[in-house]
């Protein structure tokens, strides 16, 4: 779900930046656009960056998860990897040893 949020994220504050920066970077003047026109699509340069940073670090989020899960998991492994081995001990610890020798 990170991955498909991050990715709109990314898609709209990417085309919000462009637009900004395009209408700042040309010259209003050179008549496709007027002034006011230039303005209102130049804020969008604001929130297009939030959107972006917001993106990005959804990307980081969900990979983080992805990370701590996996962590999880083969921590898991050697809990019970442990768990079995001190099984084990505690077996052979309270059987009688067949190789030691009888006192009477």
């Amino acid at each position: 779900m990170g991955r498909l949020f991050g990715l709109v994220l990314s898609l709209l504050g990417g085309i919000a930046f462009g637009l900004g920066a395009f209408s700042l970077l040309t010259v209003p003047e050179a008549g496709w656009i007027s002034a006011q026109g230039a303005e209102a699509v130049g804020t969008a340069i604001l929130p297009g960056l939030a959107l972006w940073f917001a993106a990005w670090i959804a990307f980081a989020l969900d990979a983080l998860q992805r990370d701590l899960d996996a962590l999880c998991q083969e921590t898991a492994i050697v809990g019970n990897t442990l768990n079995r081995f001190v099984k084990q001990v505690e077996a052979a610890q309270t059987r009688p040893n067949p190789n030691a020798t009888r006192r009477s």
